[in-house]
């Protein structure tokens, strides 16, 4: 096996490993919000005083609340289309939504649409193989 193969290998159980141990944070998170809930219902039961007289109560904290969790959605949305992939300059066929067609990839400046929708697709390394000309 080549060395770069087992680096990707290796790469992606590292990541792997990481989504696991995001989930389990997650998890844990998602009972402690549920026990804490529980626990604010009860001692607000206790004092007579309903959860919407309590929201009421504390609408600037929740509002303030809300509007971070929604700004941090937005955040992750963006940044889930991940890191850019990197083509080199060259020249590329084989492109399955432009069949036929070379495309000219310079240096710098932007790349085809096609190409780096493609590269995304299958992987720059499969991608390299199979549409890099010369």
């Amino acid at each position: 096996m080549n060395k770069q193969r087992q680096k990707e290998i290796d790469g992606l159980r590292a990541r792997i490993e990481a989504l696991q141990a995001e989930e389990q944070r997650e998890a844990e998170q998602q009972k402690a919000i549920e026990d804490l809930h529980a626990q604010l219902e009860k001692g607000l039961e206790k004092v007579g005083v309903s959860l919407d007289e309590y929201i009421k109560a504390n609408i600037k904290v929740y509002k303030k609340a809300i509007a971070l969790a929604e700004n941090k959605s937005v955040a992750k949305v963006k940044r889930s289309s991940g890191p850019s992939i990197k083509i080199p300059a060259g020249r590329y066929s084989n492109i399955p939504s432009a069949p036929g067609k070379v495309f000219q990839v310079k240096e710098k400046g932007p790349r085809p649409k096609a190409v780096k929708a493609y590269a995304e697709e299958v992987g720059v390394d499969v991608f390299l193989s199979q549409c890099k000309l010369g």
